[in-house]
């Protein structure tokens, strides 16, 4: 789940891998690809959290995001939250440093140990602190001085929706065994693990400022 303030969107979509598509936004400065699973395939898990702690896969996840041109990849279906800065070089017309994999993990499920809201991935020309309260905001970085990721929670009734699970799956399912603890008590899985930048890159227009700044 993606939310983006004060966006542009194309109708025609960014090609960032052979025979696969992506939205393309810009918000403020930024060239944002929006994907549900990575660049090249919708059910893909190139952008999940435990594959983005391979400096080869990285190194792939660059090398997608050139061919893209884009700044940013936007995208979810992996199940754990990740913003991952990935080190690139020199675009056609963007400067080398610090673009960004923001992937909102689950908006329905618990994302982190004892703590059951969901996330979703706010993209703005704003930090959410400016226009709310903040408390919602659980990590998030700045893209570029004007633009701000932010992993916002969504705050749900637990003991409802475990309820409701537990009528369509109940003990002994398949679903059950994959999801109820994770419902229960949240994954073995912290803010800190989530927000990441990684490798030497070369500081430019659009370069990130550091995890939790945003």
């Amino acid at each position: 789940m993606i939310e983006m303030n004060e966006a542009r969107v194309e109708s025609a979509p960014a090609q960032p891998a052979p025979g696969r598509s992506c939205l393309r936004a810009d918000v403020g400065p930024v060239r944002l690809g929006i994907v549900h699973g990575d660049a090249t395939s919708l059910a893909g898990w190139g952008f999940a959290q435990e594959h983005l702690r391979d400096p080869a896969h990285r190194a792939e996840v660059s090398r997608w995001m050139v061919r893209g041109q884009v700044d940013a990849f936007a995208c979810t279906h992996t199940c754990l939250p990740v913003f991952q800065g990935i080190a690139t070089e020199q675009l056609a017309s963007r400067p080398a440093g610090l673009r960004w994999i923001l992937n909102n993990g689950a908006a329905g499920m618990p994302n982190f140990h004892g703590d059951g809201a969901g996330l979703l991935t706010r993209i703005a020309t704003r930090p959410w602190r400016q226009d709310f309260g903040g408390a919602e905001r659980r990590f998030g970085v700045s893209i570029c001085p004007d633009v701000h990721a932010g992993a916002i929670a969504i705050e749900f009734d637990v003991k409802l929706l475990q309820s409701h699970f537990l009528t369509q799956w109940p003990a002994g399912s398949d679903a059950h065994l994959s999801y109820f603890d994770r419902i229960v008590r949240g994954p073995d899985y912290v803010p800190a693990d989530a927000c990441r930048v990684q490798g030497e890159y070369t500081a430019g227009r659009l370069s990130g400022s550091g995890p939790g700044l945003g």
